[in-house]
């Protein structure tokens, strides 16, 4: 669900009707707007959904202005996900096994130049849209991660427990967990990558969650020379650093005096003598009879 404010919305009516059994449905609670004619600028934080303002060149993030806006108070399982002055702009929050994403500005001229200068609102709107579209099952999860994946069941309907099936492993049982009348299966970790399969009983439908391969163990780097020796540790090799001739590196390592051209000598000396001794010996063999 996204919501967006503007000139219309009265605080203290919102407040009060967008409850349900006494829990808001909205990420916070709207306090009183600020304003600036000359505008704040905008802060992107580190949340999923503002990953791609956070990618753009800062030459046009930083031409981002909100003159208007509504501060927040944030609910305990809310998050900011763009903050300006210091207050959240946009924030989100988990319900049910859906999210609710909030826009503390309206897209107009007179709240923010975000919709028509920067051009990055349509952006934001679309990454909203996914953001609140997927399922936490849907998402890709990471070996040696938490496996967190909502049942379709309510808190009334009593479930204790939900069972994962690894592939090819064996089955593990965890207690349900409960959160804002939704529940959830809870896997402390996957040991292995794959499709598990989630049961909780014999009417639910068959659910699987993904697990992948953390892609930070694929990326491909070059070791620095202070990597590459600490990895070594006391294996006694030499590491030549790049632009470094690797024939000057080995002569500085070198440790006495070469005799190799010496015994060369010696050898080609021997040789020769003993050519001149093999034909003085064969002129003095006497001839036969």
């Amino acid at each position: 669900m996204d919501e967006a404010l503007g000139d219309n919305t009265q605080p203290v009516l919102i407040n009060a009707r967008f409850q349900h059994e006494k829990t808001g449905i909205f990420p916070a609670e709207l306090v009183d707007a600020a304003a600036n004619v000359e505008g704040w600028r905008i802060e992107p934080i580190g949340h999923p959904l503002a990953r791609v303002i956070g990618g753009l060149p800062a030459e046009i993030v930083g031409e981002a202005r909100v003159f208007r806006y509504f501060k927040m108070k944030l609910a305990p399982t809310a998050r900011a996900v763009m903050n300006v002055a210091g207050d959240p702009l946009i924030a989100e929050k988990p319900l049910g096994r859906g999210k609710v994403v909030m826009f503390a500005a309206a897209p107009e001229r007179l709240w923010t130049n975000m919709a028509v200068e920067p051009g990055f609102y349509p952006i934001l709107l679309h990454e909203a849209l996914n953001f609140v579209s997927r399922q936490a099952h849907e998402q890709s999860f990471v070996v040696s991660g938490p496996l967190v994946v909502p049942l379709p069941f309510k808190e009334e309907a009593g479930v204790k427990q939900a069972t994962f099936l690894p592939p090819g492993a064996k089955p593990t049982t965890v207690a349900a967990v409960t959160r804002e009348f939704q529940v959830f299966a809870e896997l402390p970790m996957a040991e292995q990558p794959g499709f598990y399969e989630v049961r909780a009983d014999q009417t639910m439908p068959r659910l699987f969650a993904a697990v992948n391969v953390d892609p930070r163990e694929s990326r491909v780097q070059t070791l620095g020379v202070d990597a590459l020796r600490e990895l070594f540790g006391a294996v006694n090799v030499r590491v030549v650093p790049e632009g470094e001739s690797v024939e000057s590196s080995v002569r500085a390592s070198r440790i006495g005096r070469e005799l190799w051209r010496e015994l060369l000598y010696v050898v080609l000396g021997l040789l020769v003598i003993e050519g001149l001794l093999a034909r003085w010996f064969t002129r003095r063999k006497p001839l036969a009879a």
